[in-house]
């Protein structure tokens, strides 16, 4: 399952490499794409982003903490869609104009359930600007997509 707008990804962005713009007006509360992504352990992570560098295109759940002040719910996915090479503004520059979030779809057929990363615009994003996300963490919600 996977879904999107007609975003554009651009080959390069002036003083910041690769980029994805809006090909047409866009809506505060549009979905831009729903994308499938793959869940990873700490381990998978760790060497994900050591190893072969791809840190900077995973998403990483909070950490919660136990009693023990331990993390104990770790979790990670790596998606495989634009919204893995929209580029990141702290959210003061004013520029964040699209969030993330990290959604266990439908179980599998093994009962399994599989995450899906949703890209949503948070305000009107005109033809041609740049789509930015927020330095940090998505959000994560873990109801059932309903497809």
């Amino acid at each position: 399952m996977s879904q999107s707008i007609e975003l554009l990804p651009v080959s390069y962005v002036e003083g910041a490499g690769r980029g994805v713009c809006a090909s047409r007006d866009i809506k505060a509360g549009e979905v831009l794409e729903v994308a499938p992504a793959l869940a990873l352990s700490k381990d998978q992570h760790d060497s994900i982003t050591k190893k072969l560098g791809f840190g900077e295109y995973t998403f990483i759940k909070p950490k919660e903490k136990d009693e023990l002040n331990e993390d104990t719910t770790f979790k990670a996915v790596i998606a495989f869609g634009l919204c893995s090479i929209c580029n990141h503004q702290p959210a003061t520059s004013g520029n964040v104009n699209a969030e993330k979030t990290i959604i266990e779809s439908q179980p599998g057929a093994n009962g399994e359930t599989y995450p899906l990363v949703e890209l949503r615009a948070l305000t009107d994003i005109k033809k041609g600007d740049e789509i930015f996300l927020e330095y940090g963490a998505p959000k994560f919600s873990f109801n059932i997509l309903q497809t």
